[in-house]
């Protein structure tokens, strides 16, 4: 699969946590940031010392794709033209545990699943309750970043609960419904639930592009790790009352068959 980097970040770049071009959970394109907040964060890295090898801490956004391809970049030509064109690719990426949540644990700690423990995506070898999260990702960076997480963190998390080390913290309560309302936001010395209707993708999108433009004029640099649960279909649950049972995974109808024809040229597509 291929992932892309931003020119000024590609030296910077320390453990990107990749799948293959079909895997069975997470894929991850590390440094590419949303197509709204390119916008906003590109007039601040220009200006930025560390760009020009200054040893300043440069801002980075992290995009998470539940259970994608990496042809389905093919109905993404503004992520490809804007951040795609101007970084590095990155065309020989493996993982080690190819499964959602222990992708995910590999991701938060840089240690492959036999150390940090999380085998499954359900207890008692996986999942959430395996996790330890005293020291991940998140931990190293605070205070030195302002952090923030939104969108799906591991399988069998539910809040309210906070990990250690994030700034700001923005979950769905239902993380596969996408039509979902209720959110956990946390963004200072107490959380709480906000109803924030809308499809759940584009929920996600303003949340980060809010969390950019709030942050960027700070001298103080940030971490944005936002894990968007779509293409992942979704999973019936009765104690959801929001729950659309519809085709899997839900698309807004604003968004329906808007990349018709775009399809990869395979003659078993659709």
């Amino acid at each position: 699969m291929t992932g892309y980097l931003p020119r000024c970040w590609a030296n910077r770049l320390v453990t990107p946590v990749n799948a293959r071009a079909r895997m069975a959970g997470v894929m991850a394109l590390v440094g590419m940031a949303l197509a709204a907040a390119a916008a906003i964060v590109a007039p601040a890295q220009a200006s930025n010392p560390a760009v020009d090898g200054d040893p300043v801490a440069p801002n980075v956004v992290l995009v998470l794709l539940d259970d994608t391809r990496y042809d389905d970049m093919v109905a993404m030509p503004e992520v490809r033209r804007e951040i795609g064109d101007f970084g590095a690719t990155f065309t020989h990426f493996y993982s080690s545990f190819p499964l959602c949540c222990p992708a995910r644990a590999t991701l938060l700690t840089g240690q492959y699943p036999h150390n940090h423990g999380v085998l499954s995506n359900k207890a008692p070898q996986g999942g959430f309750k395996e996790f330890k999260d005293a020291s991940t990702l998140a931990t190293w960076l605070d205070p030195t970043y302002r952090t923030g997480l939104i969108g799906k963190y591991l399988n069998e998390y539910r809040p309210p609960y906070t990990p250690p080390g994030w700034d700001e913290w923005m979950v769905p309560k239902w993380v596969y419904s996408y039509t979902g309302s209720s959110w956990w936001i946390d963004q200072g010395p107490a959380g709480a639930y906000k109803s924030l209707p809308g499809y759940q993708t584009d929920t996600m999108g303003t949340l980060a592009s809010d969390f950019i433009s709030r942050s960027a004029p700070s001298p103080e640099p940030f971490f944005l790790y936002t894990s968007i649960v779509a293409p992942h279909d979704g999973s019936p649950r009765t104690d959801d009352p929001s729950w659309y049972s519809g085709p899997s995974p839900y698309v807004d109808p604003k968004y329906r068959d808007l990349f018709a024809g775009q399809g990869t040229g395979d003659p078993s597509f659709n």
